[in-house]
């Protein structure tokens, strides 16, 4: 608790979160993270960590904090808790997200988990990464998405083939931290045998789209390492563009691709 009140000057927020969170609670206030500040501080406030979050109730609502990043993740008038809101999502139909030529992408659900251990326990695949995946990764890779479902709207999806059903990757779009700020970021994996098909530009693409139309966001990005050929290969050719290059410890050197709204519709004008 200590830790997140020493720390409250670090809190921050997105574009997104903001109009989120003066929705989900009806504030006039545009001074939305001063708002969660002031909350956090009052003697009425309870906060527990459960994880990488803090979660605080105050005043009939529930503040949610990443441990890390101190990320105002979201706010709303509810009494019950994330975790039991993780629970009722798993047992709940897979939501049908977009549909392309070829493709589904619908939300994933733990019953997809042998499906995606064939992608990200692919060494091949997954060789750029920092790290490897074993069970317990991938298992964590699906709780995160249904989190972020819960939280955002949105995620990694699963891809499915229309013709057989077949789960053979995933896709979509997340928050993460490009250069030190928190972007929307379109991501993908498709497994190896179903590569060089343009399934992972055809879902990006997707992706892109229904971001452009259904978020605010005006730039979405894609980043990876530099020795990533077929990750840029894909941001691309989904209209993306190298905005930065800079150097890391993760990846020694991150290049960053990203394509404006005002890019995309003159995009989808030509076409």
């Amino acid at each position: 608790m200590y830790d997140l009140l020493d720390n409250l000057n670090k809190l921050h927020t997105t574009e997104l979160g903001i109009d989120r969170i003066k929705r989900n609670l009806s504030l006039e206030t545009d001074d939305v993270i001063g708002w969660c500040k002031n909350k956090i501080r009052s003697e009425n406030a309870a906060i527990v960590r459960k994880g990488k979050n803090w979660y605080i109730t105050v005043d009939g609502c529930m503040i949610t904090v990443n441990a890390y990043s101190y990320t105002i993740i979201t706010a709303h008038k509810v009494n019950k808790s994330v975790k039991t809101l993780l629970k009722n999502s798993k047992s709940r139909k897979k939501a049908w997200i977009i549909e392309t030529e070829r493709l589904i992408l619908r939300e994933m659900a733990m019953s997809d988990y042998e499906a995606l251990y064939a992608v990200l326990a692919d060494s091949d695949i997954i060789q750029h990464y920092p790290y490897t995946f074993d069970e317990e990764r991938v298992r964590g890779w699906i709780d995160k998405n249904i989190e972020r479902y819960q939280i955002f709207g949105f995620g990694l999806w699963a891809v499915v083939l229309k013709e057989t059903g077949e789960m053979i990757g995933d896709c979509g779009l997340t928050m993460q931290m490009i250069g030190g700020q928190i972007k929307p970021e379109i991501g993908y994996h498709i497994r190896r045998d179903c590569q060089r098909k343009g399934y992972g530009s055809e879902a990006a693409r997707a992706t892109r789209d229904w971001t452009f139309r259904n978020t605010p966001f005006r730039v979405v990005y894609s980043y990876m390492k530099y020795t990533n050929v077929g990750s840029y290969s894909t941001a691309i050719s989904n209209g993306m563009h190298q905005v930065d290059e800079f150097e890391d410890d993760v990846n020694t050197i991150t290049k960053v691709y990203a394509i404006t709204k005002n890019e995309w519709e003159e995009l989808i004008a030509k076409n």
